[in-house]
């Protein structure tokens, strides 16, 4: 999952660069899905949302293998629909690719992250005669306005993005045991102690919360692909 920049940046106008090329260096990712998700039908929404809930836990990137009679069943859409109408519509629109096909179904690579799917077929279903994005640089003089709805789009977008991304961190944490919690501490106390220029302790708790957030998101990545986070040696009559 991608971490987002620190602040309200989208609330900010560089004077002399186009809002719309500031707003894809803020966002790439959500203003690519808002335009590949724009032209779908409820139906295709369903079926992105149907795959997007069946990643794969060790490559989440990727679906387990999906039939098409899984997706009917899981969707509703008609096995003729999905094969003719909704996978088609995902794929021209770059929002899926197909990686292999066996007997046991098709495993296709999604685009974007869970998240970021997740708030942009949100946003579509409650608000779905949103006009079409813009792909390139302001040709009317009617833009402005529509840069302005599309700068408080992305930054409700960005606010929806964090706030999942914030629970996911707090469950992951509740899953961990006391000493993996030390261990994050010590090391993100050692992270910022070993900073120059921080003079007085009492600048260092910011700091080290800050480091053990950062800590915390590496290793909710790292924990999507298999790997354990480590834990401090248990000193016996330490308390738990």
């Amino acid at each position: 999952m991608q971490t987002q920049p620190a602040g309200n940046t989208t609330d900010r106008h560089t004077p002399g660069i186009p809002l719309w090329v500031q707003l894809n260096a803020i966002s790439p990712n959500l203003l690519n899905a808002l335009s590949a998700t724009q032209p779908l039908h409820p139906k295709q929404l369903a079926l992105l949302v149907f795959l997007n809930q069946h990643r794969d836990s060790q490559h989440p990137h990727l679906t387990i293998p999906l039939s098409y009679q899984r997706i009917h069943a899981g969707t509703g859409i008609s096995t003729e629909h999905i094969r003719r109408g909704a996978l088609p519509r995902l794929l021209r629109n770059g929002l899926i690719s197909v990686l292999s096909q066996s007997f046991s179904g098709t495993i296709y690579q999604l685009r974007f992250d869970h998240p970021t799917l997740e708030a942009v077929v949100t946003h579509r279903r409650e608000r779905p005669s949103e006009p079409l994005l813009e792909t390139g640089p302001p040709t009317t003089l009617q833009e402005p306005s529509a840069q302005i709805a599309l700068q408080d789009e992305i930054t409700r977008l960005r606010q929806f993005h964090e706030q999942r991304h914030a629970l996911r961190r707090e469950s992951f944490a509740a899953s961990l045991t006391p000493d993996q919690i030390r261990w994050i501490i010590d090391r993100a106390k050692q992270s910022v102690d070993a900073q120059e220029g921080i003079r007085f302790v009492k600048d260092r708790f910011p700091q080290y919360e800050a480091a053990r957030l950062t800590i915390l998101d590496e290793w909710l990545l790292r924990h999507q692909y298999g790997e354990q986070i480590p834990a401090m040696p248990h000193i016996e009559g330490d308390p738990q």
